[in-house]
């Protein structure tokens, strides 16, 4: 029997846009060093913009990775992703939830995860119900 206070939205936005801002800033400085140092040429801004694009695509899926379930933005609520049944999430988890993502959050302005996760048992979004993962706080 697993025993953790679930995450709850509260915390999930204010990790989200805490991970937004971090990202903004870093894509902002970024663009600004790559654009002017790339001026001269478009096939090196064309692929600048392709990497920085990768950057806002792919922070929160090698975050969480590379932080066992964890981005900037969840480390400073104290929260975790961590599977249902216990124990640490696996790559194939991660990229459940990051796919669903774009429907959960962008896609639907974060309706769809807010409706979910307020209304769930396990506070689960999409992406957390196919990969069987929920959102904890570490500590109560």
């Amino acid at each position: 029997t697993l025993e953790y206070e679930l995450a709850d939205l509260r915390d999930r936005v204010l990790a989200f846009l805490i991970d937004f801002l971090i990202l903004s800033f870093a894509l902002m400085v970024l663009g600004l060093v790559g654009f002017s140092a790339f001026a001269g040429s478009e096939t090196a801004l064309t692929v600048f913009s392709v990497f920085l694009t990768c950057v806002f695509l792919f922070y929160s899926l090698a975050f969480e990775i590379f932080n066992h379930g964890q981005s900037f933005g969840k480390m400073a609520m104290k929260i975790q992703v961590i599977k249902t049944v216990g124990g640490r999430a696996t790559y194939s988890d991660y990229a459940a939830r990051w796919v669903f993502r774009m429907i959960d959050i962008y896609f639907s302005l974060g309706g769809i995860a807010s409706i979910l996760i307020s209304s769930s048992p396990k506070a689960q979004r999409i992406g957390d119900m196919v990969a069987n993962t929920a959102v904890v706080k570490l500590i109560p």
